[in-house]
């Protein structure tokens, strides 16, 4: 077994990059039956509060793993679900600046989490990175790390805004870090379907998207109150209502995913 990698990633915030990785490791364990991890490399610890944790009560974290060598499955976390999270906190902020600054003792800052993750190859079918909104060290970490990257867009004005920028990280680490990820798809998130000018944006996404080479998936991630409900009461969505519509966008999604090479 050897676990492929999926990057979650957009320079844009409020996409539902953390709801999109929590709740896809879900599905790929409680519907796929496959084993799955969360690595959380945004400093605002959403993996952890999704699941109702607090991320600063922790022994061990990101910070740890990639500063200071902890041996990254120090810093597991077994969920009541089935699937395991690598959690992160404001910590992990230091990160751009201390990898930067000290070329003797991170001679490849952007190689700290590959080379870390690399013990975790062997554990599990699938892990998830959950990154920033930004194109700086955890996310450059995240793409070098990864083997598929995912793009949650937003269907809104400018949504797609930022996409192109992406791109070009992803071809950076290519020629400068000896990366292999691969942009492996959009989708488009908290999406509106009885909404006009949602509808208007999921066409003009995809249009803009087949211009520029880009897979669109068919299935979009409605915006559902029933996720933040859950994520108050520390339960991945869709575990928390299986029936809810929005589940089952995150199953149909699941499956494209996986019907299109990610096996």
């Amino acid at each position: 077994m050897k676990a492929h990698i999926i990057a979650v990633a957009s320079q844009k915030g409020g996409v539902a990059k953390s709801t999109t990785s929590l709740n896809l490791a879900a599905v790929y364990q409680k519907i796929h039956g496959y084993k799955t991890a969360v690595v959380d490399m945004d400093a605002q610890g959403h993996i952890a509060k999704q699941l109702g944790l607090d991320k600063d009560k922790f022994e061990n974290t990101m910070v740890d793993v990639l500063l200071d060598g902890l041996p990254i499955r120090k810093a597991r976390y077994v969920t009541d679900f089935g699937f395991h999270i690598y959690p992160a906190n404001i910590t992990l902020s230091a990160l751009s600046i201390e990898s930067a600054k000290d070329n003797h003792k991170y001679p490849h800052p952007n190689h700290l989490l590959s080379q870390a993750m690399d013990a975790l190859r062997g554990d599990y079918d699938y892990i998830f990175i959950d990154t920033p909104p930004s194109l700086d060290a955890p996310t450059l970490n995240a793409l070098v790390a990864s083997d598929s990257v995912l793009v949650p867009v937003h269907t809104e004005y400018l949504g797609a805004d930022g996409l192109v920028e992406l791109v070009d990280a992803i071809n950076r680490v290519h020629v400068n870090d000896g990366a292999h990820c691969e942009l492996m798809g959009v989708v488009a998130t908290l999406h509106m379907e009885y909404r006009a000018h949602n509808m208007e944006m999921l066409k003009e996404l995809k249009i803009y998207c087949e211009q520029k080479g880009y897979k669109v998936y068919d299935t979009f991630i409605r915006r559902a109150i029933m996720m933040a409900e859950a994520a108050r009461r520390g339960v991945p969505g869709v575990l928390y209502d299986p029936k809810a519509a929005v589940t089952h966008d995150f199953i149909n999604l699941s499956k494209e995913m996986l019907s299109n090479g990610t096996k």
